[in-house]
């Protein structure tokens, strides 16, 4: 079968104009279809996170062509999920780190990341202890109970 036969039909019956234009059409798409690299937006928590709260994080698609593919990372880490929103329940210190979305396409990749820290709900008390003392410890005497006798 001849592919070009519909067209040399279409020219003999005086639609060459409909040709011209079918061609002009399918070149301006060749010419004019656009690979667009991609560009995201990460969304920030509203507050800070305390342990026990839920991590949203959303990775607003703003631009590129074809539509691109989303992955997130903790760390460099890769984390399950393609969706445009990680969510992570129950955060604890183990989720802070560096959390980032890629967005990639033909076109290229952008990445965006954020830091995420969480406070503790208990309070950390630091002491410090001396390891050395200038001057001899004392002790009271301790008193020491043998059946019914007590001696000091």
């Amino acid at each position: 079968m001849d592919v070009k036969l519909p067209i040399l039909n279409m020219l003999q019956q005086g639609e060459g104009l409909k040709i011209v234009e079918l061609y002009l059409f399918m070149l301006f798409n060749c010419l004019f279809f656009s690979i667009v690299r991609p560009t995201v937006l990460l969304s920030l928590p509203p507050r800070p996170l305390q342990e026990g709260d839920s991590l949203n994080l959303t990775c607003e698609i703003i631009g590129g062509s074809p539509e691109p593919k989303i992955s997130w990372f903790k760390d460099g880490e890769p984390r399950l999920g393609e969706k445009t929103t990680l969510i992570v329940a129950n955060v604890t210190d183990r989720d802070e780190g560096r959390y980032t979305c890629k967005a990639q396409n033909t076109g290229g990749s952008f990445t965006y990341s954020i830091n995420i820290s969480v406070k503790s709900k208990f309070i950390k008390i630091l002491m410090d202890v001396p390891t050395t003392f200038k001057q001899p410890l004392h002790f009271p005497k301790a008193v020491a109970f043998n059946n019914s006798n007590a001696s000091v």
